[in-house]
């Protein structure tokens, strides 16, 4: 309890200890060893008890004074051992100092304990902002092919799929593919789903970017943050997969798309309205809803060109009563979607090289 005891190279033997447990003994105790006696003796202990530290309450300026310390009767010729233990005097409670020059009998009241202020919960809109990271704004000319490449981030996969053989000479567009609601999807769906998608990129020519949500659907949709306002964790992972497109193949940041499916499909249509800066065009397949922008977005002229398909049949989106009211709403808030209608059409994805995937691409790459 008086730290430091004993001293390294002691050996203790001894009739009595200090006062470290109620007046026992040390030969109650097994011996206490350090390691071997500097002169390779053992010393014969016979140590008186020593006092306790006594709290003396003061006022404060008797701190400034010596303060004294009780005289410990045996002391080894090798040295000061036990050390000196001083009576301890604290302030008391009366004259405790508030500040460097002045002293106050009064206790002082304790400074209240402002709250943070609250913090709004984001917006829907918010969430869907893609805040992409700063990337150059051209891409060196390469002299060889361009690799497909699969990025990953926090549990998410996103397959960068590049034309075969395209060595960089040219800037190319860029779709990004937004996947239904999909459960239980394997690695094996993944890699399929990839293929599919990399044959569109051989015949249409461009860059196809299939990102994967990190759980059966986009989790603004599974969450209901289009209409709660929270979790974009999906956002983040597409902003990140779309920066690292942009730094590694040659892409014209000018024409990037998105073609989305059901889920994807109402996913990209929102994510398309507020950010017109980014995606120039969207074409979806049966989507279900959308979130609109703020007010400024919807009043500025930049606006993403729409393509919408549906099914007259369509037994998860109703046709009549989801489908056309969409587009109607999409009409007065001043957007002018080209809507096709696929009749007798039902709710089942369609892949490439399906009608809605070559009209879409015809859609976006033949008018500018």
């Amino acid at each position: 309890p008086y730290g430091g005891w004993p001293p390294t190279g002691t050996a203790l033997v001894g009739q009595q200890a200090p006062r470290m447990q109620a007046h026992q003994s040390l030969a109650q105790r097994p011996p206490i060893y350090a390691a071997a006696p500097p002169t390779g003796q053992v010393m014969q202990l016979s140590a008186p008890r020593l006092p306790e530290p006594r709290l003396v309450s003061q006022p404060w300026p008797s701190l400034r004074q010596p303060v004294r310390a009780s005289a410990v009767e045996s002391v080894f010729a090798q040295g000061s051992w036990p050390p000196l233990v001083p009576e301890l005097r604290v302030p008391a409670q009366s004259a405790v100092r508030h500040g460097p020059h002045r002293q106050s009998s009064a206790p002082q009241p304790l400074a209240p304990v402002r709250a943070a202020p609250a913090q709004e919960p984001p917006t829907p809109q918010s969430l869907l902002r893609l805040k992409l990271s700063s990337h150059p704004a051209s891409t060196p000319i390469n002299v060889s092919p361009i690799a497909d490449r699969r990025i990953t981030r926090n549990g998410r996969t996103a397959h960068l799929l590049v034309p075969s053989g395209h060595n960089g000479a040219e800037r190319l567009p860029l779709v990004m593919v937004l996947h239904g609601c999909w459960a239980n999807r394997t690695e094996h769906d993944i890699a399929y789903q990839a293929a599919r998608y990399k044959d569109m990129a051989d015949q249409a020519g461009v860059c196809v970017l299939v990102p994967f949500a990190a759980i059966h659907t986009w989790d603004f949709i599974a969450t209901q943050g289009f209409a709660q306002g929270f979790d974009n964790g999906d956002v983040e992972f597409l902003a990140y997969a779309l920066s690292q497109a942009l730094e590694c193949a040659p892409i014209d940041d000018g024409r990037i798309a998105i073609m989305g499916f059901s889920d994807g499909a109402s996913y990209g249509l929102s994510l398309a309205m507020n950010n017109p800066d980014l995606f120039e065009a969207v074409m979806v397949w049966a989507a279900g809803f959308f979130q609109m922008p703020v007010d400024a977005l919807v009043a500025d002229p930049q606006k993403p060109r729409i393509f919408m398909w549906h099914g007259t049949h369509d037994q998860i989106f109703n046709f009549e009563t989801i489908s056309l009211p969409l587009r109607n709403s999409l009409r007065s808030a001043g957007y002018d979607p080209t809507y096709r209608v696929e009749e007798n059409g039902r709710h089942l994805c369609p892949d490439f090289p399906s009608s809605f995937c070559v009209e879409s691409l015809q859609f976006w790459l033949g008018t500018r």
